[in-house]
Order: structure tokens, then C-alpha cells, then sequence
């Protein structure tokens, strides 16, 4: 499930209630799962390991699961495929550990992988070609940006790809500034992600997910439905995972977190009025570059 033709093809396909089967486990599966169960068909959704494992921790994840099981939606995780076999009018799934589900459409949602020319000429790196903060190759003039650029990381300089629209336009940019002869420099890409599905809506920014959380500080407060995780490192802001606050503007913690503004000692302020201080931050940090504002 990668096209607007993949989309016709599934739309075309559906007819009358359903049993549909997704694999995969990330943000597009999950928009997906709804859109079809507020369409009246059954869904099963089967995970290689755990929902947005990669994104979110388990108390987000938890909340996730809970309001796609409420929906009617059936989650198999920890249930990589090993074959897919055509039984009378539908489809048998086998799993591991010897499970099988039955099923009517099969459809995978299991991420994308660019499709890279000329990788022969130009040294590729985590799935991508190899790209520096100018966004440029190892060839003379050439440069790459989106889903195929191996940029570097915003914290660490690693090189990787990040296929996301926001890392693609600002990468472009960059690319585009130095054909043209204005060096520019790019920042390095960091993960942004936004959900809204059913009732609930949930973002990520930055570091994130269950194996970050081990080697930094974690701060964490739930509110009735909604939950709030920032994770720091070295006094700065470095992730950010929230579900259910509508109240957030992410572009703010975006902010904080590409300005590498230190929040170490508003932490605890931060976690209880969090809209309110991370705009004071951004705020303070504008008028301190521009020289309006002087901090005594």
C-alpha cells in the first residue's frame, strides 16, 4: 500500500463487508485499519513485533491498542508471516508459531524502500545514497534529497534516510540553494510524525520510542486519557511523544528540540503546562538571538 493506484485498486476491490488482513504495523497500516473499519469491514491487523514499536513507548502503544481493539479492530503482534495461500474464495495466513487466520484481501503496509539509480557511482548508506549537510554526493554537481538521501542525523551525524514530506522539502531546499551557488547547510534530518485516527491523535518528535528511553532522562505525566513523554539528554530537549492533547502544537517542541534551546531547568513546568512554557521558551529564544531580548 504505497500509490493513489494502490489505494483505486483496494477501493475498487472492496464491495459489500469484508475481512481484510494488513501487515505491517506503522503509522500508514493504523490510518488505514480505520478508515476501513468506519467502512464496515473486519480488520486484522498483523505486527512483525508490536504497534509503532519504533515511535511511541509502551504506554502510548498501550493506549493505541486499546482504542483500535474498541473499534473492532483484531491486533496479532509479535506474528511475522510465513505464507500466504489462496482457499476457495478467500486467503489462509499463516503465522509463526503455527496460527492461521483467514482472510479475504491481504494487503501490505509493511514501509518503503527508495528506488535508488546510479548506486553503482554513489556509496549508499542505510538504504539510501550517501549524501553530506550540503546535500551533495560524492559526484561533481550531483545532489539527492527525499526518501533516496542518505543525509546526515540531526544528533548524531549519522547518516540515514528519512522518509517523511517535512525532511524532504527542507531537504530540497538545501540542495536547491547550493546548485545555485549559495552554500547552505542542512541541519540534519530528525523524525517527525503525527497521527489522528478514530478518536485519538498522537505525535512523536525527535528520539523517541522504547530504546531511546534507556540511555535518557525520561520524564512522563498522563492526564486522564492523554499522556505527555519528554526525553532529555544533556540539559537539552531531544524527543518528544504525546497522545491525546489537543491543546500542543508540535511545531513548538520542534523547535525547541532543532534550536537545541535548554529546558533542563523549566522540565518539570514543562511536563504540567506544556503549551504554555514550550511557546515561553521558543519565545525567549527568538528575542535572545535577535538581540531584542537580553536574559539577566
Amino acid at each position: 500500500f504505497r500509490t493513489f493506484n494502490d489505494f483505486k485498486k483496494i477501493q475498487d476491490s472492496l464491495g459489500t463487508r469484508r475481512t481484510i488482513a494488513i501487515y505491517g504495523a506503522g503509522f500508514v497500516a493504523v490510518e488505514l485499519a480505520e478508515k476501513l473499519t468506519l467502512s464496515g469491514h473486519s480488520v486484522l491487523m498483523i505486527a512483525r513485533s508490536s504497534l509503532l514499536r519504533k515511535y511511541f513507548g509502551l504506554p502510548i502503544r498501550n493506549f493505541l491498542r486499546e482504542t483500535l481493539t474498541k473499534q473492532g479492530v483484531k491486533i496479532f503482534t509479535d506474528s511475522p508471516l510465513r505464507s500466504i495461500r489462496q482457499v476457495d474464495q478467500g486467503l489462509a495466513l499463516s503465522m509463526n508459531g503455527g496460527k492461521t487466520l483467514s482472510a479475504d484481501l491481504f494487503i501490505a503496509a509493511t514501509g518503503v524502500v527508495p528506488n535508488a539509480l546510479g548506486s553503482a557511482f554513489i556509496p549508499g548508506v542505510a538504504g539510501g545514497l550517501q549524501a553530506g549537510r550540503s546535500m551533495e554526493t560524492n559526484l561533481p554537481d550531483v545532489y539527492a534529497a527525499g526518501d533516496v538521501a542518505g543525509g546526515p542525523s540531526f544528533f548524531d551525524d549519522a547518516h540515514g534516510v528519512s522518509p517523511i514530506l517535512p525532511e524532504a522539502v527542507e531537504q530540497g531546499k538545501v540542495a536547491g540553494y547550493n546548485m545555485a551557488g549559495q552554500k547552505t547547510e542542512y541541519r540534519g534530518w530528525i523524525s517527525w510524525n503525527f497521527l489522528r485516527c478514530f478518536d485519538f491523535h498522537a505525535f512523536n518528535i525527535g528520539l523517541t520510542g522504547s530504546e531511546v528511553a534507556q540511555t535518557a532522562e525520561v520524564v512522563e505525566q498522563e492526564d486522564g486519557n492523554g499522556f505527555l513523554r519528554l526525553i532529555l539528554k544533556d540539559h537539552l530537549l531531544i524527543g518528544v511523544e504525546c497522545f491525546n492533547q489537543p491543546s500542543i502544537n508540535p511545531g513548538v517542541f520542534g523547535y525547541l528540540i532543532t534550536r537545541r534551546v535548554p529546558v533542563d531547568e523549566h522540565k518539570d513546568l514543562l511536563l504540567r503546562r506544556p503549551m504554555e512554557t514550550a511557546s515561553y521558551l521558543m519565545v525567549r529564544h527568538r528575542r535572545s538571538q535577535s538581540g531584542a531580548f537580553t536574559i539577566k
